[in-house]
């Protein structure tokens, strides 16, 4: 209880401003990481029956046009809890914490990602991109790139989270679901990528992936018994 106490008085002070969310010191044991990552899973279980399950049950026919492209167990397994993970993680908190060769990597697979959706931007940005990682960009920019990154770090998270909510939106069926519906379709997601992004910036981006298969792993279990 003392660990919820904890991370519940931490996450108010983050909201509020009062407190910074930075990378712990070298040195933490891996029994504090494991403690927070079960208050948080603990908490978005929590959520998920408090506010999830009554919206699924307000808005049951649109959540029901959910795209069930998956088709079978070994595929909800691998692509929903190994897959996606990875990859979502690489894309909205990778970027949370500064480093020039994790930011070059992450312009290099956002440019090929836009090759596989739209390859004539997609090429482009991925020339431009072949461009700008070849520099030394503390030696050939008279901007500080890291400093702007510290000082915007507070509206990259909360950028890159609502972004995280918002691509899951692509879940469901445009046609058939009022615009209204959206926001409240996306709450765990948004509720989920603030918690993977403290992860992320306090331990390290290798548990917010941990952490995110988790959450995955829990909604498609409950997905199977009830669904």
């Amino acid at each position: 209880m003392n660990n919820i106490t904890y991370e519940y008085r931490y996450l108010l002070e983050l909201l509020k401003g009062q407190k910074k969310l930075k990378r712990l010191r070298t040195g933490w044991s891996k029994h504090h990481l494991f403690k927070t990552i079960s208050v948080y899973l603990l908490i978005d279980i929590l959520l998920n029956f408090i506010i999830i399950f009554p919206l699924y049950l307000l808005f049951e026919q649109f959540f029901d046009t959910y795209n069930e492209f998956l088709k079978n167990d070994f595929e909800i397994i691998l692509l929903g809890v190994l897959i996606l993970p990875f990859i979502e993680e690489l894309l909205f908190r990778w970027p949370m914490v500064y480093k020039e060769l994790h930011f070059k990597l992450f312009l290099v697979l956002v440019s090929l990602i836009l090759i596989t959706l739209y390859w004539p931007i997609g090429l482009a940005l991925f020339i431009s991109v072949l461009f700008l990682v070849s520099l030394d960009w503390k030696k050939d920019y008279k901007y500080d790139i890291e400093g702007l990154h510290a000082k915007y770090s507070r509206h990259i998270f909360w950028i890159l989270t609502v972004s995280f909510a918002l691509v899951h939106m692509s879940n469901y069926d445009y046609q058939s679901i009022p615009i209204w519906v959206y926001p409240f379709m996306v709450i765990p997601q948004f509720i989920g990528g603030v918690f993977l992004g403290i992860v992320r910036i306090r331990f390290g981006l290798r548990y917010s992936i941990i952490l995110h298969s988790l959450f995955n792993l829990f909604a498609f279990g409950v997905d199977f018994i009830f669904g």
